[in-house]
């Protein structure tokens, strides 16, 4: 597969969503959860689970901002950008607890 030059709106989106989610995790882990039956001791379950919850977030954005077929592509580059933030997630999950 080739890899998309991902515009700078969308990048700058990502990575928004994901500086966002890191800086208020304490409060978004309660809310999680509350809402889903996932072990509070289970530190890859919770890190999994928000970070998904980031990818859904941006399929919406992508989806109301560009065509099926670009977004699709996008969608797989922002993929990338979230996966590389799953380091950082985590070390501040980590001291969050």
């Amino acid at each position: 597969m080739m890899d998309v030059d991902l515009p700078d709106e969308i990048r700058g989106h990502v990575e928004n969503e994901l500086d966002h989610l890191i800086r208020h995790i304490d409060h978004f882990r309660e809310e999680w959860l509350a809402q889903a039956d996932i072990n509070p001791s289970d530190d890859e379950a919770v890190v999994a689970f928000a970070l998904g919850a980031v990818m859904i977030e941006m399929e919406h954005y992508l989806e109301d901002e560009f065509d099926d077929e670009d977004s699709d592509e996008y969608l797989q580059e922002a993929a990338k950008i979230v996966k590389s933030g799953v380091r950082r997630f985590s070390a501040r999950f980590a001291r969050s607890r």
